[in-house]
């Protein structure tokens, strides 16, 4: 992993170099419209765990080239933070999550950067960045 040094750490899946996908594209604002929307109610009846997840199923569900993550792993346990970071490790070198295998070569590379909460699985990520 690389290291840049300053005061807020960033870590980062994915390569991280010039053939990372353009951030115009990244998927943003999921948790606004979800709860914005008028068949949202059901959302406030779950836990903050369970919202989490489906908040997180619904950014990969939308495939995004750059996926872009605030504490990902705050809500969960340590069995369940690790199941999250492997669906972000499969979002990163399947080139999306969920997809036929016969089309990674097709697929744009994918980058996720995350702020940690911990550093659980700061030592795992491609590249922290402390900024």
């Amino acid at each position: 992993a690389h290291r840049i040094k300053g005061s807020r750490t960033i870590a980062t899946l994915g390569s991280g170099s010039d053939e990372s996908p353009h951030f115009d594209h990244a998927h943003h604002g999921v948790e606004s419209i979800a709860e914005s929307s008028p068949k949202a109610h059901w959302s406030r009846a779950l836990p903050q765990t369970e919202k989490s997840k489906v908040h997180l199923a619904r950014a990969l569900i939308m495939n995004p080239e750059v996926l872009l993550l605030d504490k990902p792993f705050i809500h969960y346990g340590r069995e369940d933070g690790k199941l999250v970071f492997r669906a972000l490790r499969e979002q990163v070198q399947n080139r999306g999550f969920l997809l036929p295998p016969d089309t990674l070569e097709e697929r744009r590379p994918r980058t996720v950067l995350f702020s940690p909460s911990s550093t659980q699985f700061v030592k795992e990520a491609d590249t922290i960045l402390h900024i």
